[in-house]
């Protein structure tokens, strides 16, 4: 059964909340993002990620602001980190 999580982001990291469990993350906690025309899909590690709906925000000035902060919190690796081939 899924249960509704609520994310916070802020300059200091990410504050995930569910029925079960409040987390707080620095943005240091993230090796890699991704995402498609639906998700951004952050990675703690190579097979755990947060995903979070695209839909869920409300405008694109929150899309804006959201990106911003990656840009600006997140490592270049975390980034660009899956465009590079070892």
């Amino acid at each position: 059964m899924f249960s509704m999580t609520t994310y916070n982001f802020s300059e200091t990291g990410v504050f995930i909340k569910d029925d079960v469990k409040e987390s707080k993350l620095n943005w240091r906690a993230f090796i890699k993002k991704m995402e498609n025309d639906k998700y951004y899909y952050l990675y703690l590690n190579a097979n755990s990620a947060y995903i979070i709906p695209k839909k869920v925000l409300k405008s694109s000035v929150q899309k804006e602001e959201l990106e911003s902060l990656f840009a600006k919190y997140l490592s270049f690796n975390a980034e660009v980190g899956h465009l590079v081939k070892e």
